[in-house]
């Protein structure tokens, strides 16, 4: 996957991947219910030979893996080699192939698979139409494609509630920044019209879109301290306040934290909203 440019200043082979990698373990725990909402979508059988988009640390990849059995084949693809390694550690004798590749211009060879499945990667392709065009290209006569994004980002308190905090405090301390388009990024394919579209001319049909309302745990079960710190490091949070000073930027982790105290569960972990939609389609019978 490769990220559009303008969200942020760094790549999927920079800072992000480095972040990512590092709360892995607890974002892992948080979009386990995606994950959930995705493979019942995906509906993997045994011996299929299946392809995760976007992979990042591979737990969807080695899901896939567990539901197909050693008759089937799995490969997970990912632009960042960062991402692929730690995945890759995580059992160093799996028969899965990691490949690091942008989706967009890879050449799959003769490899095609039964179904292409993605949990939050797609909506990175820095041009959709020729990657979903490519991936229908090494998807076999009636397979499928199965994918979580996010619908758009005021739907989802836990992408809209540290935003708003972030852009009040800053304003508060005379610090203008320019609020994040609403369709960058990870919510680049939140159009139902325009992803429908998009996927049709790109060799898919049967388009399906399924919204879904869910209340995640931030950061795996974070209490509103370590919760508003995950928040400014990820997503259009961190992309308001990246450029910050580091006294504003104490200031918008203050003021998040005391907002995250009133979203606490009975442990006191912060649990918010979040809005998704699992696209399915498949590839017609004739190819």
């Amino acid at each position: 996957m490769t990220e559009r440019a303008d969200l942020a200043t760094d790549t999927w082979e920079g800072d992000r991947s480095r972040r990512w990698v590092a709360q892995s373990a607890g974002l892992e725990r948080q979009l386990a219910p995606v994950g959930e909402l995705l493979f019942a979508a995906a509906a993997l059988r045994p011996g299929e030979a299946v392809l995760d988009v976007g992979c990042g640390t591979g737990p969807t990849t080695y899901e896939a893996a567990a539901l197909v059995g050693p008759e089937g084949r799995v490969a997970g693809v990912d632009i960042s080699a960062t991402m692929l390694e730690a995945a890759r550690a995580v059992d160093a004798e799996s028969p899965i192939e990691w490949i690091t590749e942008d989706v967009t211009t890879w050449d799959g060879g003769d490899r095609r698979f039964d179904a292409v499945i993605s949990r939050y990667g797609a909506m990175f392709f820095d041009d959709p139409p020729r990657a979903f065009t490519n991936l229908a290209g090494m998807t076999v006569p009636g397979g499928r494609l199965a994918m979580t994004v996010w619908q758009q980002r005021p739907a989802s308190e836990m992408f809209e509630l540290p935003l708003s905090v972030a852009m009040r405090t800053l304003a508060d301390a005379g610090v203008e920044v320019p609020e994040p388009p609403l369709d960058q990024g990870p919510f680049s394919l939140s159009d139902r019209v325009a992803v429908t579209t998009m996927l049709g001319a790109a060799g898919w049909v049967d388009v399906e879109w399924a919204p879904h309302e869910l209340t995640l745990s931030i950061g795996g079960g974070l209490p509103p301290a370590e919760a508003a710190t995950s928040s400014m490091e990820l997503g259009p949070t961190r992309v308001v306040t990246e450029d910050v000073d580091e006294e504003k930027n104490g200031r918008v982790l203050a003021a998040i934290t005391e907002e995250y105290g009133r979203h606490t569960d009975e442990n006191g972990h912060v649990r918010l909203g979040a809005a998704i939609v699992v696209v399915t389609a498949r590839r017609p019978e004739d190819g």
